[in-house]
């Protein structure tokens, strides 16, 4: 029975072991992926203003999304008020 609870504990921590050395390299992965863009934007014009570029184009069409969609909404509630006057 001790062998048993000795061999469970062992696979226990080899797990946690594991376990923490998986962070530990995907942590160390995300940080070197961060270094080398902060690195890069900050030393390269063409590369901050390209991110920067891409960044407004998304947020532009985002914006342009809205709007067609607001004005969608507003349409369909002038129809819907329209039908609703229509009925009383």
């Amino acid at each position: 029975m001790a062998e048993h609870d000795a061999a469970g504990a062992a696979k226990e921590a080899a797990a946690a072991e594991a376990a923490r050395q998986v962070v530990s390299t995907v942590g160390l992965l995300a940080f070197s992926v961060l270094a080398v863009f902060l690195q890069r934007h900050l030393h390269d014009p063409d590369f901050a203003r390209t991110t920067r570029m891409r960044a407004a184009r998304t947020a532009e069409g985002r914006l342009a999304r809205l709007g067609i969609w607001s004005l969608a909404q507003a349409e369909r509630q002038r129809q819907a008020y329209e039908r609703l006057a229509d009925v009383h």
